[in-house]
């Protein structure tokens, strides 16, 4: 039917024979002056659905944008003063690949002294050794093939001269024969020191990945007190009496230890701790007057000999009473 037919949406709806919802179609399309005043309850629930919809995406990306930042935050490094690093780079999936530590990163503020080393983020020690010994194998590595290379191909300069010399004499064949067995024996022995030079080479590096990896975990023990006894551990050192362990040492130890004694229980070198003393536990006063260097010892000794994570050493720290008798809250009907 011509469109000049249509003078309005009742006679659309007249002229044409088909359903409801193509009938809307049709009138939203052609005349929406129309379909906003028949259907004006239909249009109002579409434009918020539309608002709805519009709404309920800006929340959700706030709430992705929310929840990344607090995700950063929670697993930002801390120094044990409360500085937070901040993200520096990201990867292509979000996640953040470098952070930016303060200038002050590490420092006291009442001392100002620097009891922490500042994370650096260029390249390790071990990991700029590791490339240089890894370019090392393959320079030795590339210079053995091209020695096998020359080898076989002047191993076949030889038989080349020999089946020239067959037709000449018999003898000079023999002799030729035994000049090549003799270059082939020599080319074995080569070959084989070459074996053997090129796997004392690998033993080398390996020997080298082994005690760079050694050392950059001793650094890491080394920059973190509470890691003391783990170091000792690895460097195969006698861990000894601290200072602040003196007053928390128990009743069958005291007078008979003192600064710089070994640790009751302790094994150099050993893997298991369990059986070293077991401290007292530090009332709040005693805790106020330890340095924090102290109190990560603390931590760090009582993870090694119990199991226990720092964090559950901490809140039980955290839930000792003070002295007095004063037993907390509590809840008085």
């Amino acid at each position: 039917m011509p469109k000049g037919l249509w003078k309005s949406a009742e006679d659309i709806i007249k002229l044409t024979g088909i359903t409801d919802y193509s009938k809307k179609t049709l009138l939203k399309q052609f005349f929406p002056d129309d379909y906003k005043r028949i259907f004006a309850v239909d249009v109002a629930m579409e434009e918020r659905a539309t608002k709805a919809t519009k709404e309920a995406k800006l929340a959700a990306e706030e709430k992705a944008v929310a929840q990344r930042k607090i995700t950063e935050r929670a697993n930002a490094p801390k120094d044990p003063f409360g500085r937070e690093a901040t993200p520096l780079e990201y990867s292509p999936e979000g996640e953040v690949t470098r952070w930016d530590y303060s200038p002050d990163w590490g420092v006291d503020p009442k001392t100002r002294y620097a009891e922490y080393v500042r994370p650096s983020p260029e390249p390790s020690q071990f990991e700029q050794a590791t490339t240089r010994a890894e370019q090392a194998r393959q320079a030795a590595l590339d210079k053995a093939n091209a020695d096998v290379i020359a080898a076989n191909q002047r191993l076949k300069e030889l038989e080349l001269e020999i089946e020239r010399g067959k037709a000449s004499a018999q003898e000079r064949y023999q002799q030729g024969q035994l000049g090549a067995t003799q270059q082939q024996a020599v080319l074995a022995q080569q070959q084989a020191q070459w074996q053997r030079e090129y796997q004392q080479g690998q033993l080398g590096i390996q020997t080298q990945q082994i005690e760079q990896e050694k050392q950059a975990r001793l650094a890491q023990l080394r920059a973190n007190p509470a890691s003391w006894l783990e170091y000792a551990s690895l460097s195969g050192q006698n861990a000894v009496i601290q200072p602040w362990m003196l007053p928390l040492m128990p009743q069958q130890y005291r007078g008979q230890v003192t600064t710089g004694s070994p640790i009751p229980g302790y094994t150099a070198g050993g893997s298991d701790m369990s059986g070293m003393a077991a401290l007292t536990t530090p009332e709040r006063q005693y805790q106020a007057r330890m340095s924090p260097a102290s109190l990560q010892q603390y931590y760090g000794y009582e993870r090694a000999r119990t199991g226990a994570p720092i964090e559950d050493v901490q809140w039980r720290l955290w839930g000792t009473s003070p002295p007095g008798g004063n037993k907390g809250l509590t809840y008085t009907r």
